[in-house]
């Protein structure tokens, strides 16, 4: 029988490197041919060489030694494969923004301007200058100004002249009360009215000129003007409100127009310089107080137009001495001619100023 030699080779280095890198084989099967477990047992004197199969049956071998008297046993060394598991752990951070809207109501746009002196407002294509807040003199509006509001001038007590543009086309209620250093102002063409107590307490302003272009002159518009010597109201003007020019104690002479229909209540009471007054055909009525204690009144002619004389009329005229009352006249109010001392009243025969001044035991005169 011819026996079957077997021979075992070392590994190199690089050959157990190689394997060192490899994957790790799957688990040996006992029964398999894939793997051969050899175990060599090396013997001084001529050793058996053992080896397994793939059976795991034993094979014996007998190796003789002839070059040399030593014997040389060589074991394989097992080679051990560490397969290195990497675990990539991956953190992901999920940052969350969260956007916050926040609805805020639009305040009134302010418009710029060069003197920080003016609070300027715009209100769709009206530029209103809304307050003044600086010292006073000589003040010039700018030219974007388009309205005067309410209170913008308030007890400004160092005004002492004002320019107003051409642009403003409204002067609004109070708007230069209580200005008592204000001496003059002069009003543009394109004003069509002036509000309720807009010169009120101007107590330093000698003169004023309203521009055809205004058509009302509102409740106390000048009332308390003291220093008020003089003024011009144009044919424009319908109406002169309640107290327009109520103690008004320098104005001494007044014209109104033929276009004013109604005099308000108090429109001229406490005008004690005023001497004289012309009463147009267009009036139909005098207010309550209208003429009260205007003492330095002495004659007054009412026109034919005129059918009520309201009450209080002429209260107080102490230097009244004349006044005709025409036929059209149709009431007298209570008290209309009350402690006026000096007065004679001219009227017709029958007529309502005939029966008031018998009633009140005023001196009359009847006329044709």
């Amino acid at each position: 029988m011819k026996q079957k030699l077997y021979t075992f080779y070392p590994l190199s280095p690089e050959e157990l490197k190689a394997l060192s890198q490899k994957p790790p084989p799957p688990k040996p099967r006992l029964w398999g041919t894939a793997v051969l477990c050899l175990i060599i047992v090396g013997s001084v004197a001529g050793g058996t060489a053992l080896a397994r199969g793939g059976n795991n049956e034993p094979i014996q071998t007998n190796a003789t030694m002839t070059a040399t008297a030593t014997t040389t046993t060589t074991t394989a060394a097992p080679v051990q494969t560490t397969t290195t598991t990497t675990i990539t752990t991956t953190t992901t951070t999920t940052t969350t923004t969260t956007s916050q809207t926040t609805t805020t109501t639009a305040a009134p746009k302010v418009v710029p301007v060069s003197d920080s002196d003016f609070m300027i407002e715009k209100n769709g294509y009206d530029y209103v200058l809304t307050k003044y807040n600086g010292a006073g003199g000589d003040v010039v509006i700018p030219d974007s100004v388009t309205s005067i509001g309410d209170f913008a001038f308030d007890a400004c007590e160092s005004l002492t002249s004002i320019t107003i543009p051409d642009s403003v086309t409204s002067i609004g209620n109070w708007a230069f009360h209580g200005c008592t250093s204000l001496t003059s102002i002069t009003i543009p063409d394109r004003v069509t009215s002036i509000g309720n107590g807009t010169f009120s307490l101007c107590t330093s302003l000698t003169s004023i000129a309203i521009p055809e272009s205004v058509t009302s002159i509102g409740d106390w518009a000048f009332n308390g003007c003291t220093s008020l010597t003089s003024i011009t109201i144009p044919d424009s003007v319908t109406s002169i409100g309640e107290s327009a020019f109520s103690y008004c104690t320098s104005l001494t002479s007044i014209a109104i127009p033929e276009s004013v229909t109604s005099i308000g209540n108090d429109a001229f009471r406490g005008c004690t310089s005023l001497t004289s007054i012309t009463i147009p055909e267009s009036v139909t009525s005098i207010g309550y107080w209208a003429f009260a204690d205007c003492k330095s009144l002495t004659s007054i002619t009412i026109p034919d137009s005129v059918t009520s004389i309201g009450n209080y009329a002429f209260y107080g005229c102490t230097s009244l001495t004349s006044i005709t009352i025409p036929e059209s006249v149709t009431s007298i109010g209570e008290y209309a001619f009350y402690w006026c001392y000096k007065l004679t009243i001219k009227c017709t025969e029958g007529s309502a100023g005939n029966k008031y001044a018998e009633a009140n035991g005023i001196k009359y005169k009847l006329i044709k």
